[in-house]
């Protein structure tokens, strides 16, 4: 009788540990919530290559414009020369410099502070996974708020949820000015092509 309660107590003991590793381990997040988020790193890190792409894509055509403009077009106004083209020219010259403009604001490096609490990491958890936001942190206090930071899974996880929403705020502005500097090219580009067209016509 003995032995058969203490192999029912061993058993019992058996299941309850059991039991605990599988709450345990029902606790964590899964493999699925981990591919989510690096899938989800990737494409922000991917989008953003994109847009700078674009921007520099820009920058490089309308500076392209903007010499040839300056090396063929300027040195015959200023001999008096097609004097009809002027006008055209000019319209051309604002459309390339305001989409230049637009473009290197798309690019410029956003300040993210705004979006966290630097105060409390309670309540600025991404802070600690961009140098933007850490930069002015003191080297001990930084260690020492990642080791808090480490020993806590459900901070980690809601640490990266608060940086993909920082980091899409961030695509967010910059897909704004590039889509305004892409209308104003488009834009831009049609109305002096007409007006070269136009002043070209009254010429002949």
């Amino acid at each position: 009788m003995k032995e058969e309660t203490k192999k029912e107590e061993n058993k019992s003991k058996k299941d309850k540990s059991k039991g605990k590793k599988i709450k345990a381990k029902s606790d964590k997040p899964g493999r699925g919530i981990e591919s989510m988020y690096r899938i989800s790193m990737n494409n922000h890190v991917q989008f953003n290559k994109i847009a700078d792409n674009k921007a520099n894509i820009l920058m490089s055509v309308n500076a392209i414009i903007i010499s040839i403009l300056l090396s063929t077009l300027l040195p015959s106004f200023l001999n008096g020369k097609h004097q009809v083209l002027i006008v055209p020219s000019i319209i051309l010259l604002v459309t390339c410099m305001s989409t230049i403009i637009t473009a290197v604001i798309a690019t410029v490096p956003k300040d993210t502070r705004k979006y966290t609490d630097l105060s409390k990491v309670d309540n600025s958890h991404g802070k600690l996974l961009f140098f933007g936001n850490f930069s002015d942190m003191e080297l001990q206090d930084y260690v020492k708020e990642m080791r808090a930071f480490q020993k806590d899974d459900k901070l980690v996880y809601d640490s990266l949820s608060q940086n993909f929403f920082i980091l899409g705020r961030v695509l967010a502005v910059k897909y704004k000015y590039l889509h305004i500097s892409y209308r104003i090219f488009m834009f831009g580009l049609i109305v002096s092509i007409i007006a070269f067209w136009i002043s070209l016509v009254r010429f002949i």
